[in-house]
Order: C-alpha cells, then structure tokens, then sequence
C-alpha cells in the first residue's frame, strides 16, 4: 500500500503458494494488479506482465474512467462498492459476484470488463443453469480462446463437477485445451455469479470447496435492492430522468403516491425490475408528471398482490389459517405461464418460474410458498 500510495499508477503483481488465498485476497484488496499461484511458468508471468503494462498504457486512466460509468451502470452501489470495482477491474484476478437474482450480476460483470485492459476485447456471458457444457473449452467462442476476452459464468454452482475442475485448473495456470484438445495460454479473465450461497453448495456437493476459495480472492456481494443504500423511490426518479434525457424527452415526475408504491412493494426481481418498469414509463409516458393510474398495468396487479400478500402474512402471524395469496392469483399465474411458453422455455424452467411466483405472492415465506404447491 505504500507503494501504490506513492506511485498510484504502478502495477503490483503477487506471488503465493496454493494454500495461501487469505493473504492473495488481502493483497488485492490493498490494490495489487494480480497474483500468481506456485509454480507457475514463463509464459504465465510473461502474460501477466503484459496485462499490467497494457493496463498502463491504455488511452484513458482507468481511475478516471470508473466513477462516471458505475453509476450510469449500477447507480444502487454505495461508495465503498464503486471504489472496490475501480480497484479490483484493471487486474485479471477472478471476481465472484454473490447475490439473488436481477441483481444485474451480468451488468456489474460487464462493467469489470469495460474498465480492464480486456475492454477492446470480447465480452461472453454464459449461463451455466442452461448450457451443459461437458468442457470448460467448449463454453468459449474461438475469438476469445486464441485472441483473449472475458469471460461471465453466471450460476456458477451449477456447472458439472468436471468443468469446475477445468476452471480450477485454468485459474492456476492460465492453460486452456484448444480445440485439438492441446493445452494453450489463454488471456481470458474469469468472472463468475452466484444466485444461490455458494457455502450452502459447497455443503450439498454442488461447488468445489478449492475453486470457492480460489474465486473468493476478489468477492462481491450485491445487495437485494430494498436493502441498498438508497430508497427504491429515489433510485427510480434517477433513473427515470436519465432515460428521459436518453430519449429526448422532457424531465418526467414521480408522484408522491408513486413513490410510496415504489418503496412499499417487495421488489422480488429486484434492479433488473425496477429497470425494466423504469424503461416502460420513460418510453410509454407523454406525461411530466407519473401518477399510481398511469404505472402499467401489470405493475399495479403486482403491487395489489404484494398488499394481499403482506395482509395475509400479517393474519397467518396473529394465527389464521393461510389462505390464497389473493383472489387474482389464478389470474396471475394463467398470464405468466402463457408469457414464459411463449418463450420457448424448457419445462424446468416453467416450473421454477412457477415457484418464484408463488414466493413473491407469499411476501418472500418459502414454507407457505412449499405448502401452497404441496412441494416440500
């Protein structure tokens, strides 16, 4: 730290032992470019050195770059977030990012990206719920493979036991096969997402303890969005007038029933929702000024839904029976499974979009959402 305090544009490369993550992480939080594992050969240094000096050379300083562009990103994160993102991104150190879903893992990730020397370079999200990959190889377009980029793991705990071997192997060597299965230096960066607690994976056997551990060396935590730093209210205004703005449009108005919506409701998607509904309005609206009447329609049954849902929870804790969410719920879930098989979703994804619903309707109670589809 005394040195990157002194010299701020100087690059820090570590070296450890396998066993020693603890002090890796401890190194890149005190802003060390990268690390590297022994034994590790010529060409692995030789690559991270040049990722430090392109790092160095890239048109504009990284640390004036990063401000503006996370909060046009993720306008939710607090500073300390931001500056974490500032720090760890110009390296190519591993990132977990942990959080539920619509966190916008896959937005944050992309911001790693565009602020590291890989920027010029592809950027490749995977989601390892969906791809069955029987190789680490055959999850990375050619592009990437031979020309170097980033790569987004999104549900990491999901992939094959056998391919996070292969991502294991890959972190501590740099070595990927190509596709004569030949093993070949490979200037990707790794970023990875986790929905679930990757400790409570660990635990069931879905998430190999040493690549856990491995990944955690540069570890994110994204909050849900009605436990960030800020009120869900004032986060949309902003939003709001920066789509506004985006569009050419006049500055657009929240409303003090509006906002009281906002704050008030459960938020089960989280950033990704508020997003979404925020892009509707800008783009719907030809209003200054948004009123409860004029949200879209499928917001209101939501925030209706979420008023039953909160009463009922309120009865079933003075000892009444559960009862149905609300009186719209078949309603409710006949719109949403026409929306996801029109999709073209598999049947387990209809299934767990099912029980998602169900948990949102039942104010976030997995035990009375379990009861209600008689699943245990």
């Amino acid at each position: 730290s005394g040195i990157l305090g002194a010299m701020p544009r100087t690059r820090v490369i570590v070296t450890t032992a396998s066993g020693s993550m603890k002090q890796a992480a401890e190194a890149i939080g005190m802003g060390a470019f990268d690390f590297l594992v022994k034994p590790f050969d010529g060409m692995r240094l030789l690559q991270t050195v040049k990722n430090a000096l392109a790092s160095l050379n890239a048109a504009l300083p990284l640390e004036a770059a990063a401000p503006g562009e996370i909060n046009e990103i993720y306008p939710c994160m607090d500073a300390s977030v931001k500056q974490f993102i500032a720090q760890i991104a110009p390296s190519k150190a591993p990132v977990l990012l942990k959080g539920p879903k619509g966190t916008m893992k896959e937005k944050c990730a992309r911001l790693f990206h565009n602020l590291s020397a890989h920027s010029s370079n592809p950027f490749v999200a995977i989601d390892c719920a969906a791809n069955r990959a029987k190789s680490l190889s055959d999850l990375i377009p050619d592009e990437v493979l031979y020309h170097g980029g980033t790569l987004f793991l999104n549900d990491i705990c999901d992939l094959t036991l056998k391919v996070q071997t292969q991502l294991l192997w890959f972190l501590q060597t740099g070595l990927l096969n190509d596709r004569r299965r030949l093993p070949r230096q490979a200037d990707v960066r790794v970023i990875c997402g986790a929905s679930t607690q990757p400790e409570k994976a660990m635990q069931a056997g879905l998430l190999r303890e040493d690549l856990f551990y491995r990944l955690s060396v540069a570890s994110l935590d994204l909050p849900p969005l009605t436990n960030g730093p800020f009120t869900v209210a004032l986060l949309a205004q902003g939003l709001l007038s920066q789509q506004a703005r985006a569009l050419g449009k006049h500055d657009i108005i929240l409303n003090i029933d509006v906002k009281e919506m906002l704050n008030g409701y459960s938020w089960p998607g989280n950033m990704a929702e508020l997003v979404e509904l925020i892009e509707v309005i800008a783009s719907d609206s030809s209003r200054s000024t948004i009123e409860p009447e004029t949200l879209p329609k499928a917001f209101q049954k939501a925030c209706n839904l979420d008023r039953a849902a909160a009463l009922q929870s309120k009865r079933a804790g003075e000892g009444h029976l559960p009862a149905p969410p609300c009186q719209d719920a078949p309603e409710l879930y006949e719109t949403a499974l026409k929306g996801i098989i029109n999709e073209g979703k598999s049947l387990a994804e209809i299934e767990r979009a099912v029980i998602e619903l169900t948990i949102r309707l039942y104010q976030g109670s997995i035990p009375r959402a379990a009861n209600h589809l008689a699943v245990s």
